[in-house]
């Protein structure tokens, strides 16, 4: 809650909500766009197969702490992300991805996502049916 207040009117937050009729959203924060996808459009996500076309809700909050900084809490997504200004010269790669959780108004990371927790360095992912809140960072190349 601290974080939220922190940020409250200063258009550094933006959620989504997807479901069955909208399973894609985009939003902008600081110098990025993101592409929000619910998460059994990967295909390979436990469950997609199963669930045929009554997937569940999913849904995120994004918070931009600062330059290429950002909470994202939620579950059920995929998150891509592209540099706003000229993205046909910019590539935009997952510098860093923490789960973790708030004491205090502190974060305090819990586990580094890689490799294929992060489909090498592609896009923040939160499975559906896991609630997660994680940290991560972003960088231009």
């Amino acid at each position: 809650m601290p974080l939220l207040i922190s940020v409250q009117g200063k258009n550094e937050t933006k959620g989504c909500w997807l479901h069955p009729e909208s399973l894609r959203d985009t939003v902008e924060l600081g110098d990025f766009v993101f592409y929000i996808s619910h998460d059994y459009t990967l295909g390979w996500s436990p469950g997609s197969k199963e669930a045929k076309e009554n997937w569940p809700e999913a849904g995120a909050l994004i918070i931009h702490l600062a330059g290429n900084e950002f909470i994202v809490a939620g579950t059920g997504v995929v998150i891509r992300s592209e540099f706003k200004k000229q993205p046909e010269k910019y590539s935009v790669g997952l510098l860093s991805c923490d789960k973790g959780k708030f004491e205090n108004g502190i974060w305090i990371p819990i586990q580094r996502l890689n490799g294929d927790e992060a489909h090498q360095g592609r896009h923040v992912r939160i499975p559906v049916g896991d609630f997660d809140i994680q940290h991560f960072s972003l960088y231009e190349y």
